[in-house]
């Protein structure tokens, strides 16, 4: 039915003003939904063919009624796409923005499961078998080898730029799996870890038909979540040869409990036993901030940053699916949601 555009709401910007009173700032609507508001005329015709048109697309992705954001109603809180979904941020996050994130992401995963033809296959709980199946692979690229192994298990991994909201997040939609990955770092090592992490999400609730996961940075959520200490050890034993917590002592011992000399026994162990410097580095740093210690500064200079691992992501994804699965509308939000 065609949506007939009040005359209270005929201006765009009143269009955008109660999308931002919603939480959608209109630098994200261009970004993200609706590049054509940055070129919009000063015509009222086309001002009004304008929010007809991102009404229809805010609708589309967040589940509000689009006649809603054309008039005085406000539209109902929560967002319909959430459901029951887990946050693990900070108290102190934005609970508005991080719905309003976690609902766009849902939206732009479940186009990756509907663009995707991978038939899913169960989901490792044992991270000696990942580890066993990573190091078959000979390669110079830790993390490639990772997401291809998790894009061999059916699950399509969507990498997103927009700031803000959460790390990582990972959803089963339909019975079908995916992990989103929002990372501001460029290392390597710490994508693999979250996506791995994420992993242990998927693999520890296989039966329920849906599932929705949304986190901040999974280390420092361990500190008082017994769950996410478990998918942190899942994810280090599966990078470190099953060997995580043995290293982690090792490098204790090598440098005396003295943190100024954990950076120099960190690498010194990492090459003796053939590990990935910068994936031993965080599980330390992890373990030391668990005793009250702050090693992240000395962990992170010891990441490679040779890679740029949102891009891998991208070019694995978009490998990976056919966007003519999607109608027009939802093929151009998902190439939008993939420029960086």
């Amino acid at each position: 039915m065609a949506l007939h555009l009040p005359q209270k709401a005929s201006a765009l910007s009143d269009v955008l003003v109660r999308l931002r009173d919603l939480g959608l700032s209109p630098a994200f609507l261009v970004r993200r939904l609706a590049p054509q508001l940055s070129e919009h005329g000063s015509e009222t015709g086309d001002a009004d063919t304008l929010a007809l048109q991102l009404a229809s697309l805010v609708g589309r992705v967040f589940g509000w009624p689009p006649e809603s954001l054309l008039s005085q109603i406000r539209p109902e809180a929560p967002i319909p796409a959430l459901g029951a979904t887990r946050f693990k941020l900070p108290a102190k996050a934005n609970d508005t923005r991080a719905a309003l994130y976690a609902a766009y992401g849902h939206y732009i995963a479940s186009l990756a499961i509907r663009a995707s033809r991978h038939d899913p296959s169960p989901v490792p709980t044992d991270a000696a078998a990942i580890s066993t199946a990573l190091s078959a692979v000979v390669s110079s690229s830790i993390y490639r080898d990772v997401l291809v192994y998790v894009w061999r298990l059916g699950i399509p991994v969507v990498p997103l730029a927009e700031p803000g909201g959460f790390h990582a997040a990972s959803w089963r939609i339909g019975g079908r799996n995916v992990v989103m990955l929002k990372q501001n770092t460029a290392s390597s090592a710490r994508w693999s870890f979250d996506l791995l992490h994420e992993l242990w999400h998927l693999g520890h609730d296989p039966h329920s038909p849906t599932l929705a996961v949304i986190e901040g940075d999974v280390f420092a959520e361990a500190r008082d979540s017994a769950e996410e200490q478990e998918a942190n050890e899942f994810a280090a034993d599966a990078l470190l040869r099953g060997r995580a917590q043995e290293l982690f002592m090792a490098c204790r011992r090598e440098a005396g409990g003295r943190i100024a000399f954990f950076k120099r026994a960190t690498t010194e162990i990492a090459e003796r036993e053939g590990v990935n410097v910068g994936v031993l580095a965080n599980y330390v740093a992890y373990h030391l901030s668990r005793l009250n210690l702050n090693w992240w500064g000395a962990a992170t200079n010891l990441q490679s940053n040779t890679e740029d691992p949102w891009r891998i992501t991208r070019e694995c994804l978009l490998s990976r699916v056919d966007l003519g699965c999607l109608d027009e509308p939802d093929a151009e939000l998902f190439s939008l949601a993939l420029r960086d």
